[in-house]
């Protein structure tokens, strides 16, 4: 009789450990709030530097505002959410942005999920130009 085994090979922060996979991935999520009607996706990214000069380490792409959730290692982040206007992934400037954490950075545990993590995007200054308050 011929016994069949199976090797597991797991990519990135998965890990199989005796029969079962466990794993190091941790989540953050909230809400991302932007009044009114976005013209184009909401992108949320999760940053290791507070320049998000670099490309994000997990990002999720919103049709509007509402919840979201992004996976992340254990680490430090930063967050932000941003209307992508022309569609191309990136934060260009006059798209509306909002940031959470800009000061201090976001701890992330292993195996650990944070939420409650809401990011408001402010309305873009020519928004509010213009309208009367009375």
């Amino acid at each position: 009789m011929l016994a069949a085994v199976f090797a597991i090979s797991v990519i990135d922060s998965n890990q199989a450990h005796g029969g079962g996979i466990h794993t190091d991935v941790s989540t953050i999520g909230g809400e991302v709030i932007f009044l009114g009607n976005p013209p184009g996706p909401i992108v949320v990214e999760a940053h290791e530097r507070p320049q998000f000069s670099r490309r994000p380490v997990s990002s999720i792409k919103l049709e509007q505002s509402g919840p979201y959730s992004v996976q992340v290692r254990p680490g430090s982040y930063y967050l932000r959410a941003f209307v992508d206007s022309n569609g191309n992934g990136r934060l260009d400037p006059g798209e509306p942005v909002g940031i959470y954490s800009a000061e201090q950075a976001l701890v992330i545990l292993p195996l650990a999920s944070k939420t409650g993590i809401n990011i408001l995007i402010p309305l873009p200054k020519e928004s509010t130009e213009g309208q009367r308050v009375d």
